[in-house]
């Protein structure tokens, strides 16, 4: 055990940039762990029911601008990763399993018996399970576009948290994007980029169609409760439809940021 003033470094990857952090340790004003806060567990916060998981329409729109408050206002300026957009509950791997299980149930069944297997088949299983979440977004994509409005049946409750999951994870992966561009660009200045990533979540999962896919069913589903919807036996109230409005609009911005980052990964400028 380690005592106050302490810690443990090898000489090969401790640099200038872990020293300058390393003088930060058990400094009150500056190591978040000297406050001695109650850190309460995200598993720990779902068993207990403090994250909501069925969101209303307001709910989920205000999430999707703070998230996008942060990542203008904080994450683009070059504010770690970690320190910003991660801090929200619904950017975390264990919430965005939950909220997939509102609108995808057996998705999620299998995959929590999958993490019964053994250590030796991880890899195969994280290969196959980039293929399976590729099939299922394909196919209820198709099942979307063939379908006219009225037989898409899943509730409020489900297409919004469909949206949300969606919304989330362009975020998270445009993140790693452009993570990845500033790191290999290598032209970045210690005060206005926080290389690190600690090796958080970042919706490495899922690949760059799935997520494009996703995004896609997240669009078509919101379609029938906004004033696009040609469905008249829907009693939507004008502010409701034009809330619904404001979803497609924010998931069509998020899909083409995404879009044009991809495209930024692409050029060899």
């Amino acid at each position: 055990e380690l005592k106050v003033g302490e810690m443990i470094h090898d000489d090969v990857n401790f640099n200038l940039f872990h020293a300058m952090s390393a003088t930060e340790l058990m400094d009150a004003k500056m190591d978040l762990g000297m406050d001695r806060v109650n850190i309460v567990p995200i598993k720990e916060r779902l068993e207990k029911k403090q994250i909501k998981l069925k969101l209303s329409l307001i709910e989920t729109i205000r999430i999707m601008d703070m998230v996008l408050g942060y990542e203008t206002l904080h994450f683009f300026q070059g504010t770690s990763y970690a320190q910003t957009l991660n801090t929200c509950f619904y950017a975390q791997k264990e919430v965005l399993l939950r909220l997939r299980s509102v609108f995808n149930p057996r998705k999620n069944a299998e995959e929590k018996r999958g993490e019964d297997n053994d250590d030796d088949n991880a890899s195969c299983n994280n290969t196959d399970k980039k293929k399976d979440d590729t099939a299922f977004a394909a196919t209820t994509l198709a099942n979307l576009k063939i379908s006219n409005e009225t037989t898409i049946t899943e509730s409020i409750e489900v297409t919004l948290a469909r949206v949300l999951h969606a919304y989330m994870m362009s975020v998270m992966k445009t993140a790693k994007i452009i993570q990845d561009k500033v790191l290999a660009v290598d032209i970045y200045e210690e005060d206005d980029f926080h290389p690190r990533s600690y090796n958080i979540y970042m919706a490495d999962d899922i690949d760059e169609n799935t997520l494009i896919n996703l995004l896609k069913i997240a669009e078509l589903s919101s379609l029938k409760y906004s004033s696009y919807s040609k469905d008249k036996c829907l009693s939507n109230d004008e502010t409701s439809k034009l809330l619904w409005d404001g979803i497609i609009d924010r998931i069509k911005f998020r899909a083409n940021l995404f879009k044009g980052y991809i495209n930024m990964l692409d050029s060899n400028d």
